[in-house]
């Protein structure tokens, strides 16, 4: 009987314990901030040149794309590994020093993203001058 409830203990305490900790999507946060310039993109799992060169800015409550032609703005929420803005997802698969892979449904197709970070124009600008 003692060898139960130092079993019930133990398991009760090892899944209290290994949930993924609260603090894991601001670690993502701090990676994720800032320029991003797509440099590969697959639509529906084939090469697209479509988006090359695009970017994708995003702030702690704020993401602006130029994906459609022209610079759109949402107000983002983070959900773990995903930036939810408006009616798009983007989920982040791989974020590591300046390379992000992120999935995002446009227009009825499947993304995926390989984007590298970047430094804002204005930034470059005010340090060459």
């Amino acid at each position: 009987m003692r060898l139960y409830w130092i079993c019930t203990l133990f398991i009760s305490f090892s899944f209290t314990h290994c949930n993924i900790s609260p603090n894991e999507p601001e670690l993502v946060k701090a990676k994720v901030i800032g320029r991003w310039t797509v440099n590969n993109a697959l639509r529906n799992n084939r090469n697209t040149q479509t988006l090359n060169g695009a970017v994708m800015d995003i702030s702690e409550t704020q993401l602006i794309h130029n994906f459609y032609g022209i610079d759109s703005t949402y107000t983002i929420s983070w959900k773990g590994q995903k930036i939810v803005a408006n009616h798009d997802t983007f989920t982040i698969d791989v974020v590591q020093d300046s390379v992000m892979v992120v999935r995002v449904r446009l227009s009825n197709y499947n993304f995926k993203l390989s984007m590298i970070h970047s430094t804002p124009d204005s930034l470059v600008e005010s340090v060459i001058q």
